[in-house]
Order: structure tokens, then sequence, then C-alpha cells
């Protein structure tokens, strides 16, 4: 399923549909899916949580080979198929809603 991700994150990057960093996706007015790294700091994470519905703590993030510790995908269709493939595998997601 992680190769699954991989692509479809990858279709987002090729897309220009991902931002990357705290301050960026707080600028953003809509954001379907924001996926973090495990190391992003609290106060980070919970100013991403209080603006945004659904945030991912993703252990692999490091695996998706993407700059930062944070992104948002703001494909709404991207975003939904990502966070199906992150809660049906539920392996290393922890999220927070």
């Amino acid at each position: 399923m992680q190769n699954n991700l991989f692509s479809f994150v990858g279709f987002a990057l090729k897309s220009g549909a991902v931002v990357f960093g705290t301050d960026n996706l707080l600028n953003c007015k809509e954001v379907p899916l924001i996926i973090a790294s495990p190391v992003l700091s609290e106060n980070a994470l919970n100013k991403l949580k209080t603006k945004f519905y659904r945030v991912v703590v993703y252990d692999n993030y490091n695996n998706l080979n993407l700059k930062g510790k944070v992104c948002g995908i703001t494909n709404s269709e991207l975003a939904k198929k990502c966070y199906q493939i992150l809660t049906e595998t539920n392996k290393g997601a922890n999220t927070i809603e």
C-alpha cells in the first residue's frame, strides 16, 4: 500500500497540488489533507490541527521523499485517495481530527 501512497503523492507533486511547510499551509484557505512527519514540533502540529480538519502524522514520512516535515495536498480527489490509503493500512498513521 505504501507504493500506492507514493504514487498518489507523486501525482500531486507533478500537478502542483502540494504545499510544503507549516507557515505556507497556515496561509492557505483550504487543504483537504495534511501529512506530517512525527518529528514536526508539537506547536506546529497544534496550529495545523486548529485550522484544518485532516492532519495525519505518518511515521514513514521520510520514505515519501518529500522536503520538510509537513506537506498538504490541495487537490481534493488526490487527498481523499491518500487519506483512504493511510487509514486502510493504519500502519504508521495517526489521524488527528
